[in-house]
């Protein structure tokens, strides 16, 4: 193996055009990073070490073999270094990993599309609290036929932009960038893999666990700022229908340690026991919104809590307008508020977003036809929630996704959410309150609902946010759902 700095070699640059909904990522090739004499030198490091069944097989059908030698990797990353980016998702560059991993892939070897680990794994150890955050492949011979690297848009395959394979050249890439390899027809194909590795930054990409606080009223944050939280440990949380029952809750007690964008219509009170750290906005969550409104605050938590239901919203004798209204405001806002949020996040190229769908136990079984239509909405939340997390995961974002289904809730009358009159506007665009059926006398309708075999408190409700929003960044609680122990259904 030759010394060299990557003062004596000449490398070429050149950015790859990635498309939605990749296009903000990084991604590009250099050249002559690794004279020829290195590649035929690193061939035979790999065959003196073996071949073995790739661990990644059926994703990858081709050969492994593993050598540690971290002067190679050092003096790889001395003639890469100015390409990488100094500091990428609030981390600091630092290094290449000292494991070099080879691929040889013989005829009809292929790679199904997929992204990358990020954080080290154990094909590739890296020491936390560092993590890698870059693939860099190097191209160790070339003269074969098929096997050509594809970064992948939108999930189609092949993928658009196709990496010719040439001797010494360096691909990198994001670990989240979705890429593949079709079938070798002819010749051998010899790869080099070496990960990128950041330090430091935010903790959102830890894999360490928030610290629990003590329990005090139900909840899990102390009456105080939690001691030693820090200014990137304070999340920036919008939350919907933020004006009473849970959202009001939950902005209390996230203000202790974070700061709250509050939704909702209308507020009769914007006390809080942490008022400085709250932001009242009014505004109904079934008007346009945008990623704007997102960046504006910074954003990096979304808790869609606004939800009602109406007296005409039955199947049977029930009215089309109260029934559109229930959608309107239980599926489709928060779906237009995720997409938008998501799109902040991709923006702003945000390391952590967390998006919170607080739904109902109806969405998961129905006990009475007057939730007929709110069941309805409640379960195509679950669609959607479940849908959001397959398309985060193809995507390869790091961000998560979780649905609460609460029953009946004491402390928060739901007769009044089933009851009160969503206003809707004219053709002039003021607000008026439609007609509509009586209202639903208490009597004959709550019996129904449960309440007289048990409801969850609003305290549960939160406690069970504040835990989701505690997971580790490695961890994504997909549902929750929650039952009064002594509810009957």
């Amino acid at each position: 193996m030759t010394s060299e700095n990557d003062d004596t070699f000449t490398t070429k640059k050149t950015a790859l055009p990635l498309r939605t909904p990749q296009k903000t990522k990084i991604a590009f090739t250099v050249d002559a990073v690794v004279s020829s004499e290195e590649c035929d030198a690193l061939i035979g490091k790999a065959n003196d070490a073996g071949w073995s069944p790739s661990p990644m097989a059926p994703l990858q059908t081709g050969l492994r073999s593993r050598v540690e030698d971290k002067d190679f990797a050092d003096l790889l990353f001395r003639r890469l270094q100015k390409h990488f980016p100094s500091e990428h998702l609030g981390r600091r560059l630092r290094c290449l990993t000292s494991t070099l991993r080879f691929i040889k892939y013989d005829v009809g070897a292929e790679v199904s599309p997929h992204p990358d680990t990020a954080g080290g794994d154990r094909h590739t150890p890296v020491t936390e609290p560092n993590e890698s955050l870059f693939t860099v492949l190097v191209y160790l011979n070339e003269g074969y036929d098929g096997c050509e690297t594809h970064l992948c848009d939108d999930n189609e395959w092949p993928g658009r932009v196709r990496v010719e394979p040439r001797t010494g050249r360096a691909l990198v890439f994001e670990h989240s960038v979705v890429h593949g390899c079709p079938p070798l027809k002819k010749g051998t194909k010899y790869v080099l893999r070496i990960d990128v590795v950041y330090s430091g930054g935010s903790p959102y990409r830890d894999s360490t666990i928030l610290p629990f606080q003590k329990l005090k009223r139900g909840l899990l944050l102390s009456a105080k700022k939690s001691p030693g939280t820090t200014a990137a440990e304070e999340r920036v949380v919008v939350v919907t229908g933020a004006s009473a029952g849970v959202g009001k809750a939950l902005c209390e007690a996230l203000a202790r340690d974070h700061k709250v964008v509050a939704v909702a219509r209308h507020f009769d009170d914007k006390t809080t026991t942490e008022e400085q750290n709250v932001t009242y906005v009014e505004r109904d969550v079934r008007e346009d919104i945008d990623s704007a409104f997102f960046e504006a605050y910074k954003a990096t938590v979304l808790i869609n809590n606004a939800g009602i239901n109406l007296p005409g919203a039955v199947v049977r004798n029930g009215t089309r307008r109260d029934s559109e209204e229930v959608f309107a405001t239980n599926t489709l806002a928060p779906m237009h508020w995720t997409r938008e949020f998501l799109r902040s996040l991709e923006k702003r190229r945000a390391p952590d977003g967390h998006i919170l769908n607080i739904a109902s136990l109806s969405a998961h079984r129905l006990t009475t036809p007057r939730l007929g239509v709110y069941a309805a909405s409640k379960h195509a939340l679950k669609a959607l929630t479940e849908a959001t997390r397959l398309d985060l995961r193809a995507g390869a974002l790091p961000y998560r996704c979780t649905m609460i289904s609460p029953g009946v809730i004491e402390d928060t009358s739901f007769e009044s959410k089933t009851t009160t009159r969503i206003k809707t506007k004219t053709t002039q665009g003021q607000f008026q309150s439609p007609p509509g059926p009586p209202r639903i006398k208490k009597s004959d309708d709550l019996p129904h609902l449960g309440l007289a075999a048990g409801a969850l408190r609003t305290a549960d409700v939160v406690d069970a946010c504040l835990y989701v929003l505690r997971a580790p960044p490695s961890c994504e609680v997909h549902d929750i759902q929650l039952r009064a122990t002594h509810c009957r259904d």
